[in-house]
């Protein structure tokens, strides 16, 4: 017989019921922002901009109705995506900020 010494466990419960706490706090539908969810640091993580701003602007986009980006979302604005991004299409850089959004939200 041996003897094993554990330590840890208490602070390991309390981040396990932090993470808890905080996925019910984003279950279910979340309002986000383009702003929050395409933010400075994912913009320059993922693309050759600083911002969604500038993402826009360098593609010869003014977007000021909710209209006006859908209009951007689709070919040409993939396109574009290629080009300045490190993804496919607009789908696809969304996918990946909303699974971003989701990991610091569980403050993981």
């Amino acid at each position: 017989m041996f003897k094993m010494e554990t330590s840890g466990f208490d602070e390991l419960q309390k981040k396990l019921k932090q993470l808890g706490n905080n996925a019910k706090q984003i279950d279910g539908e979340n309002k986000v922002t383009l702003d929050e969810l395409l933010s400075p640091a994912f913009m320059k993580e993922y693309t050759q901009c600083d911002s969604l701003d500038d993402l826009l602007t360098s593609g010869g986009y003014n977007i000021i109705t909710p209209e006006q980006f859908q209009a951007v979302l689709g070919d040409e604005g993939d396109k574009h995506i290629q080009a300045k991004t490190r993804f496919a299409c607009w789908q696809e850089m969304l996918n990946q900020a909303s699974s971003n959004w989701t990991i610091r939200q569980l403050g993981l």
